[in-house]
């Protein structure tokens, strides 16, 4: 079965097991985008990896979606059948900072003026 290893808001890294018997010339992960019900997928699958690697990792997902993953092996006979169906969402991308609060004056002079305000919350973003 495929196994989740790591997500973030545009990316997924996947992973499987060894298949038996080998050697085995590639695997094949297929990705499905869309609801899930039963194991299947509503969406078509597309191809998301073809080697030797035991996990892949797949770029270019979108926040908040629904992604579905398979497996097959290939070896000299042909094609193993397709693993059971494992499927997430991915999380949301940071964000934007928070909104900061209004400046407080602190004083003058005559050549400058001195404000302070707190910083806001990041939002997983670090504020540059």
């Amino acid at each position: 079965p495929v196994l989740l290893l790591r997500i973030n808001g545009s990316s997924a890294q996947v992973g499987w097991t060894l298949a038996t018997p080998g050697p085995i010339r590639n695997y094949t992960l297929m990705m499905c985008v869309g609801t899930f019900a039963a194991d299947a997928c509503t969406g078509p699958y597309t191809q998301a990896y073809m080697g030797t690697a035991l996990n892949a990792t797949v770029a270019g997902l979108a926040p908040l979606t629904n992604y579905g993953f398979r497996v097959r092996a290939t070896n000299a006979v042909g094609n193993s059948l397709l693993s059971p169906l494992v499927f997430f969402r991915t999380p949301a991308l940071p964000g934007a900072p928070a909104i900061p609060a209004a400046p407080t004056f602190v004083n003058a002079t005559v050549h400058s003026i001195t404000i302070r305000w707190i910083a806001p919350s990041d939002n997983g973003k670090r504020i540059t």
